[in-house]
C-alpha cells in the first residue's frame, strides 16, 4: 500500500491486538504506533512509534504529513466509566480528537491526498427505553452516558465529513471485547477479570447483577473484523456509517458457569456497583448485525467457550 498506517491509542486494547496484524500484513516499518502517556511494550515496540495528544491539532498535522500517513486507526478514547468520571477530559480526547483528525484529513483530501480512517463506535449509543434483542443500527439513539453521547456526536460528525468532503471513513459499533492483558477502564471488562481471577484461584465480586445480559465478542474476531471492513472496497459498503457487529451475549450469572468448566472451585460474589449497573443497563441484550453480514461478509469465528479457555489459559501461562 502507498504511504503509511498511524495508530492513535494503539496501546489500548484493541491497539495491542490491532497492530500486530496490520503489521503482519503491511511490513512492521509501516504501521507507527501512536501513543500518549502509556509507553508501547512489547511488539508494539518492535517498529516505528510516536508520541501523540489528539488534542493537539497542530502537533498532529505534523505527525500525519511528516509520516506520510494513508490510513488512521483513530483508537485513542476514554472508555465508558472513565468517560463518566471525567467528562471535562473525555469531551477533548474523545469528541475533540476525532474532530481534529477528520479536519486534518478533510484538509490532505481537498489538497487531492486521500486518507482513510477506521474509528470504533459502541453499543452505548444504544441508551435506555429500547427494545432490548436485536438491535439494529437505524433505531433512535438515547444515549445517557458521556462515553454514549460521545459516540453519537462521534457518528455524526463522520457522517457530516464524508458528505461535505468526501472523506473514506469506516465505523463500527462494537459490542464488549474481551481478551488477555490488563482490562480498561470499562464496563464489559468485568467479563475479563472475572476470567483472571478464576485463573488465579480468586474470589470475584462481580460488579453487575447476574442476570445483566450484554452483548460480547473475542478482541480476535474483533480486530479480524476491523481488518476485513478496511480491505472492503468502497462501492460495497456505506461509507461513514456505522456497522453494527455481534457474536454472542451473555450475563455474569451465565459466564461463571462457562468459567466452571475450566475451574469447579471458582466462587464469586455479586457486588453491584451502582455506576456500571446504570451503564449496562442503558444498553441492549442483543444486537442486529445483518447489514455487515450482507455488505462484507461479516462473521465471527470465536465461541464463548474459546474466549474463555483462551483468556484462562493466557492468565495461568502468566502465574
Amino acid at each position: 500500500m502507498e504511504g503509511n498506517i498511524l495508530v492513535t491509542g494503539a496501546t489500548g486494547a484493541i491497539g495491542r491486538n490491532l497492530v500486530p496484524l496490520l503489521r503482519g500484513k503491511y511490513g512492521k516499518e509501516k504501521v507507527i504506533v501512536g501513543y500518549n502517556s502509556r509507553l508501547p511494550k512489547g511488539t508494539l515496540a518492535d517498529g516505528p512509534m510516536v508520541q501523540i495528544d489528539v488534542t493537539n491539532k497542530e502537533k498532529l498535522r505534523k505527525i500525519i504529513i511528516e509520516n506520510q500517513v494513508s490510513s488512521i486507526y483513530h483508537l485513542a478514547a476514554l472508555l465508558s466509566v472513565a468517560a463518566e468520571k471525567n467528562p471535562i477530559l473525555a469531551e477533548k480526547v474523545n469528541i475533540r480528537g476525532l474532530q481534529n483528525v477528520l479536519e486534518i484529513i478533510a484538509e490532505k483530501v481537498k489538497e487531492g491526498n486521500s486518507i482513510k480512517i477506521f474509528w470504533p463506535s459502541s453499543i452505548a449509543v444504544y441508551g435506555k427505553d429500547l427494545p432490548s434483542e436485536d438491535i439494529a443500527e437505524d433505531v433512535t439513539l438515547k444515549p445517557i452516558t458521556v462515553y454514549g453521547k460521545g459516540k453519537v456526536k462521534g457518528e455524526k460528525s463522520i457522517i457530516k465529513f464524508c458528505k461535505e468532503h468526501g472523506i473514506d471513513a469506516r465505523v463500527i459499533r462494537f459490542p464488549g471485547l474481551n481478551g488477555p492483558g490488563k482490562p480498561g477502564p470499562g464496563t464489559t471488562e468485568y467479563a475479563i477479570e472475572m476470567i483472571q481471577s478464576a485463573a488465579k484461584n480468586q474470589n470475584y465480586l462481580v460488579p453487575l447483577k447476574e442476570n445483566t445480559r450484554l452483548p460480547m465478542m473475542d478482541m480476535r474476531d474483533a480486530v479480524r473484523g476491523i481488518m476485513d471492513f478496511m480491505a472492503t472496497p468502497k462501492n460495497k459498503i456505506e461509507v461513514g456509517k456505522a456497522y453494527n457487529i455481534a457474536a454472542f451475549s451473555f450475563s455474569p450469572k451465565e459466564l461463571f458457569e462457562n468459567i466452571k468448566e475450566f475451574n469447579p472451585f471458582f466462587t464469586v460474589e455479586y457486588k453491584p456497583d451502582k455506576l456500571k449497573q446504570k451503564i449496562a443497563g442503558s444498553w441492549p441484550d442483543t444486537i442486529d448485525d445483518s447489514r455487515a453480514r450482507e455488505h462484507w461478509e461479516w462473521e465471527p469465528n470465536i465461541s464463548l467457550k474459546e474466549m474463555v479457555r483462551n483468556i484462562y489459559e493466557s492468565e495461568k501461562s502468566n502465574n
